[in-house]
């Protein structure tokens, strides 16, 4: 019998489940989304984190009108303009066909939104999937999906982007 290496948290189930928060984060959220995104047009319908032994707070499901958003609370102290960077090199990313939510602009049309709270918060349309179950097949598309992200990256120029170092 092979002993566990890691004890079972909220990823040992590769669906995530969902819960609603509590109704004053649920205020909160309304209050960021009435505040920022006033040109998606609709209330907050319901805001939900993952259920279980949750290890991210931060990050929150949120239903507005018909449509569904990842919304990411960040620290107090982010570096805004790197944070900036890396969020405008998802989006290339994204163009070129790699498998990232794509990032919704504010009502001041940036990527972040710098709340009353002293928080800085991200929307983001929400992608439906599963946690890396550990099964053969996801190891194959992990490695598939890095390679074919490495080959997108070397041709986005961005100054967040490392520096091509040779190994051999």
């Amino acid at each position: 019998m092979v002993g566990q290496i890691f004890s079972p948290d909220l990823f040992s189930r590769s669906q995530p489940k969902f819960e609603l928060v509590p109704k004053e984060i649920c205020g909160d959220i309304s209050r960021v989304i009435d505040t920022h995104y006033k040109n998606l047009g609709n209330e907050v319908v319901s805001v939900e984190k993952l259920s279980g032994l949750e290890i991210n707070s931060k990050n929150f499901k949120v239903a507005i009108g018909p449509r569904i958003y990842a919304l990411k609370r960040t620290d107090k102290k982010v570096n805004a303009t790197s944070c900036t960077e890396q969020l405008t090199v998802s989006q290339q990313l994204l163009e070129h066909g790699i498998p990232f939510p794509r990032i919704v602009k504010n009502d001041d049309r940036a990527l972040l939104s710098f709340h009353d709270d002293g928080f800085v918060w991200i929307l983001a349309e929400f992608v439906k999937g599963d946690y890396f179950s550990g099964r053969s097949k996801d190891f194959f598309a992990i490695a598939r999906a890095i390679g074919v992200m490495q080959n997108t990256l070397e041709t986005i120029e961005h100054k967040t982007l490392p520096l091509s170092v040779s190994v051999g």
